[in-house]
């Protein structure tokens, strides 16, 4: 079959590069291609009979899919020859590209091939197609019920309902409140999407929501973050469309955020632990800064809970640190520091940084603040900072930025923008560059940008010595 099995190989080469006149030539009149199911959508699926209808099924699959086939290896016996191998595709629409592995069984009768069959699978091929099918713009439209469902877990305390093991779905059903009519859905649904494991007729948690969602006081939870995104920013995103017509925050019934959210001791303490919630990756990697050892004080300025600074306080006991923050702030705080058991080492100091000075100390950290401010206050922020830290003090800037490109690296970032337009009067979002220029205006200098965390950097720069500006 030596003669044969270069046959083969020659057609897939052919295909490969687009000839298919050469490719369908190894080919009797009579000659019969299964193609595997799973593509009827597309045509490329069933069977087709001779040269012609082969050459037609195969310039389909190079129109839709791109494909280009390299054989990896070939198995010959009496009768027949099996190819496996690895197909490259790509969708026409969206670009979207694939591997699929194939495996065709090839049988010849004097010297012509006369019956092809795929015995593989599709489902890679499937998968560049939906995205090609706009199926991806159809999950975004409806990407909301999931995030819903996970918000309605965490409202209705499903998670910490399952913290001492799993329960029977009637007895789980009782202690959250669950009505007979959606409660087996709700709860099939989070078994599905993997938020809960399902076994016997009862329900418990999985590691990542036994860690994050099923103890409320635990450093990691992200329950409080679920819950305001679903109480606030959830509705404050579905006017959207008003935002980008009027440039205007559409929150807090039209009071300045900060002023509305400290206004009521119920908003301020949600609030805070949505910024607890959102911060979990971010103090474990301020925490593990090995820069924190040279300094004794540190202030944090928009401290909100504490949490972020009782984080580094706890990974290094040498530190002293205060945080600042609106008046009404301490309460949360007060709660974190005790949770921590920082009390000795971390104090509350209350005021509004956009009028009063900040406390003084040899570090003065500006996390997730600049971006909610334009850029004159975030000019008076770092001029306040200055005038916080002795000589060789530095201040510590960390936001999601953008790219001065503005493409798929700057996604978080924009969307974090837009965030700011619809629900904090804040922004735009900002590039290392600008904020470079703000410090040094400010009378830093030494400023460094690096990666934090996820899409966070952390953008340091030092005050100089007197005798360091000479």
């Amino acid at each position: 079959m030596a003669h044969e099995t270069d046959a083969v190989r020659e057609f897939y080469a052919a295909w490969g590069r687009g000839d298919l006149d050469a490719a369908v030539a190894v080919f009797g009149d009579e000659a019969v291609w299964s193609a595997p199911p799973g593509l009827e959508d597309a045509g490329l699926s069933g069977v087709v009979k001779g040269p012609g209808e082969i050459g037609a099924l195969l310039a389909r699959a190079r129109e839709v899919l791109d494909v280009r086939p390299e054989v990896d290896e070939t198995v010959a016996g009496d009768e027949q020859i099996v190819v496996f191998g690895t197909a490259a595709v790509r969708g026409a629409l969206t670009g979207t590209s694939g591997s699929a592995p194939f495996v065709d069984v090839w049988r010849f009768a004097d010297g012509r091939a006369v019956e092809v069959a795929g015995r593989h699978s599709t489902a890679p091929a499937r998968d560049v197609l939906a995205a090609d099918g706009g199926d991806g713009l159809r999950g975004l439209s409806t990407d909301f019920m999931l995030s819903q469902l996970l918000r309605s877990a965490v409202d209705l305390g499903v998670f910490p309902a399952l913290a001492d093991g799993p329960l029977p779905a009637a007895e789980l059903a009782a202690r959250t409140g669950l009505h007979p009519r959606g409660a087996a859905d709700f709860l099939d649904a989070l078994a599905a999407l993997g938020l809960l494991a399902r076994a016997d007729g009862r329900y418990g948690t999985t590691p990542v929501t036994a860690r994050y969602l099923a103890d409320p006081d635990a450093d990691p939870y992200l329950g409080g973050l679920f819950a305001y995104v679903g109480s606030h920013w959830y509705w404050s995103w579905g006017r959207l469309p008003e935002a980008l017509r009027t440039g205007e925050s559409q929150s807090y019934g039209g009071a300045a955020p900060y002023d509305a959210i400290h206004a009521d001791p119920g908003v301020t303490e949600g609030f805070q632990r949505a910024m607890a919630g959102a911060s979990t990756a971010l103090r474990a990697a301020l925490a593990g800064l090995d820069l924190w050892r040279g300094f004794a004080t540190v202030t944090d300025v928009g401290c909100a809970d504490g949490a972020l600074l009782s984080r580094v306080l706890t990974a290094h006991p040498h530190l002293a640190g205060t945080g600042f923050d609106l008046p009404t702030a301490e309460p949360g705080f007060d709660r974190t520091v005790a949770r921590y058991g920082t009390a000795g080492r971390l104090r509350f100091a209350g005021g509004d940084f956009r009028t009063d000075p900040f406390p003084a100390a040899d570090a003065v950290l500006l996390a997730h603040v600049l971006i909610d401010w334009d850029e004159d206050v975030r000019r008076l922020l770092l001029a306040r900072a200055f005038d916080a830290l002795p000589e060789g003090g530095t201040v510590l800037v960390v936001d999601t930025l953008v790219e001065d490109a503005r493409d798929a690296a700057s996604a978080a970032g924009l969307l974090v923008s837009l965030h700011m337009l619809v629900d904090q009067r804040g922004g735009p979002s900002y590039t290392a560059g600008e904020v470079t220029g703000w410090l040094r205006d400010a009378g830093f200098d030494g400023v460094e940008v690096r990666a934090l965390s996820g899409f966070d950097r952390l953008v340091t720069a030092t005050k100089p010595k007197r005798n360091d500006s000479v």
